[in-house]
């Protein structure tokens, strides 16, 4: 095989057909059949995937663009690793963020790696500042003269967020607009919905952005939607683009593939057949169904080579997240029905009639039963049993004071838990489908800062992104649906930044209905999605978290007794003081530990101060054994410190003080 460069920007690799088709699945590779040659753009993608590679022949200029973009890859990696160091001991960066707000310094490392390439993915854990982080390179490029007009297409639910962000943390000239091209002087950003973009898809290509921002790009996972297909459509015309979300995928990792396809069609190729033969293993009815992955280290060093991924419990210091199942005994009749329907799919309730014809609607009606009201084939609904709602009313009634978070996957459950929180005298919110967009746009300051509101009562379909509702410390998933995505979403919403106590996600159960499987199915895709996103990644966020905790740290006592950093951790190895689990961090409980430790440190420093200073001679010392340096240094540390220092004898093998 041989390199070479092409006349215009990238990579020409030529050899035998059996070599190409080999190569042809490499990250930013396009196959000229008619060519005979493989084509690869010019990016850090491509130096990963040809560093490893055997060619029989690399030309001088393909040589020196490979070495450019290891050495162009090193320093940004450098630039990016002092810029987190320097922030974390002086709050400052060395690369100028635009913001108003000081970031977190795994911010500060997303910004590095986003602003340093001009399509990337922001997969970071929900709650740990993506938003900010994607104002920043915004900022960053609009400095820079690269980007006028940014359009982000986000959530319905999430539309009011962008532009209270901005007004909060943009530190640079802007304007911003909702559903409309923004007018006025700075960066223009124009805010719309993943719904809207098929409807003004002329429109948005005519306003010409220069970046677009994918917020919860798990969005367009499925490639055949409508939706999807007009934003890879407007992606391809559209220089910079930025994708955040904290669960890429939730079923299969087949669902990266349109994400990635607006992001760089080069990563996974522009094929879904061709990605499906490389990654999939299918299987089932006439070869549908997805059994199995392969070649799985390949497709996560494609995925994580332009993309950034940080888990809360890296970069933030938040209470602990306990998990409840409350779980609930059905009742004769719910459990006849129940049973009736799951055989026959056919049930009759109060004269009404129950019946469907697929297994997709057998298990929402089946959802439906548990909870205890079901949508019969004339659209009404027939009441079966309180059992859930009582539980629920059950635990409310010692929650008045509290704020409580209740996820529902129906519309009619939301109006049943208003019956019932009103009987209790809590006032609540509601946000679903038909929640006015003015209603929307105040939900989440109402809900954090009215202190007479007690409980929000969100459709996890409609409210479970972009929100922060740190207020409640209690999330309740009164229906959950087989969506990981949707549930991972719902309960980070008060698991984030701001958050100051400790929190409790229950689930309530019905015993032997199809609640139990949703709970299973959302663990195990939860294992799903850390396999790829975690354990396959080859980086990790190394900060100390427990050095975060309240306490008394080694920076504090070394200022207290006048030394540096170094000499006390010098004077504590030498005292053989164990290392606290948390790093040099002691935590307050500790206090009398921490006397005594502050009270032997201060008697070393007295002694080692009192001795007299070594000539020349005492500083270049002959040669000595470990054994002999072990035992002078336990007889200076055991004498009193009032002692006078044990002569030493100069011969070449010193005598011990007795």
């Amino acid at each position: 095989m041989k390199l070479d460069v092409g006349k215009k920007k990238g990579f020409v690799i030529s050899g035998t057909p059996s070599e190409l088709r080999k190569l042809s699945f490499l990250p930013g590779v396009t196959y000229r059949r008619k060519e005979g040659v493989l084509r690869m753009t010019e990016s850090i993608a491509s130096w990963r995937a040809l560093r490893d590679l055997q060619f029989d022949s690399v030309v001088t200029p393909a040589r020196d663009k490979l070495n450019q973009l290891r050495a162009d890859h090193r320093n940004h990696r450098k630039e990016v690793r002092r810029a987190a160091r320097r922030f974390k001991r002086t709050g400052e960066t060395d690369i100028p963020v635009p913001l108003k707000t000081i970031p977190y310094s795994h911010q500060v490392r997303a910004y590095g790696f986003a602003s340093s390439i001009d399509h990337s993915a922001l997969f970071m854990d929900q709650g740990t500042g993506k938003t900010l982080v994607a104002l920043s390179v915004c900022g960053r490029r609009y400095e820079d003269q690269q980007t006028l007009r940014v359009l982000v297409i986000c959530p319905k639910a999430v539309k009011p967020v962008w532009p209270r962000e901005l007004r909060k943390h943009a530190d640079f000239d802007h304007t911003c607009s909702v559903d409309k091209p923004p007018e006025g002087p700075g960066l223009q950003f124009w805010v719309t919905n993943y719904d809207r973009v098929k409807r003004e898809l002329r429109r948005l290509r005519k306003w010409k952005p220069d970046l677009v921002i994918l917020d919860e790009s798990h969005k367009i996972k499925n490639r055949k939607a409508a939706r999807s297909k007009a934003v890879m459509a407007l992606g391809a015309q559209v220089k910079y683009k930025l994708i955040l979300s904290g669960t890429p995928f939730g079923k299969c990792i087949s669902e990266v593939w349109s994400q990635f396809k607006f992001l760089n069609k080069d990563i996974f190729g522009s094929n879904y057949s061709l990605f499906k033969e490389r990654y999939l293993v299918m299987g089932g009815y006439m070869g549908y169904s997805v059994e199995g992955y392969k070649n799985e280290d390949e497709f996560a060093d494609k995925m994580h080579s332009i993309a950034f991924r940080v888990k809360k419990e890296e970069c933030l210091d938040l209470p602990p997240v306990s998990y409840q199942k409350l779980y609930i005994d059905p009742d004769p009749k719910t459990k006849k029905i129940y049973k009736q329907f799951e055989a026959k799919l056919y049930a009759e309730i109060d004269n009404f009639e129950i019946s469907v014809s697929g297994e997709a609607q057998k298990q929402m009606k089946l959802r439906q039963m548990s909870g205890g009201s079901v949508k019969t084939d004339t659209q009404e609904m027939a009441h079966i049993s309180n059992q859930k709602m009582t539980t629920l009313k059950d635990f409310m009634e010692d929650r008045v004071k509290e704020k409580t978070l209740i996820f529902f996957s129906f519309t009619h459950e939301i109006k049943m838990a208003s019956q019932m929180l009103d009987s209790l005298g809590i006032k609540y919110l509601t946000l679903q489908g038909a929640t006015p967009d003015s209603d929307r746009e105040v939900f989440e300051d109402r809900f954090q800062e009215d202190e007479s509101v007690g409980a929000a009562l969100i459709q996890i379909a409609t409210g479970a992104e972009g929100m922060t509702l740190t207020a409640a410390d209690v999330a309740i998933f009164f229906s959950p649906s087989f969506s990981y995505i949707g549930y991972s979403q719902a309960k980070d919403r008060f698991n984030r930044i701001g958050q100051l106590r400790p929190m409790t996600i229950l689930f309530i159960i019905m015993n032997g209905t199809v609640d139990e499987r949703v709970v299973d199915v959302l663990e195990c895709n939860g294992q799903l999605t850390d396999t790829y996103l975690e354990q396959k990644r080859d980086y990790r966020i190394r900060e100390n978290i427990m050095a975060k905790q309240e306490g008394y740290k080694a920076s504090d006592l070394a200022a207290e007794l006048e030394i540096s950093a170094a000499d006390l951790r010098k004077h504590l190895r030498a005292l053989k003081i164990e290392k606290p689990e948390a790093g040099w961090v002691w935590p307050k409980k500790t206090d009398d530990d921490l006397k005594e430790i502050r009270t032997s440190l201060k008697a070393r420093i007295k002694e080692l101060a009192s001795k007299p200073a070594k000539t020349k001679a005492e500083v270049t010392p002959a040669k000595k054994s470990r054994k002999t340096k072990a035992v002078e240094e336990t007889a200076e540390e055991t004498a009193p410190v009032d002692a006078p220092k044990p002569k030493r004898s100069r011969a070449k093998k010193p005598v011990a003080a007795e």
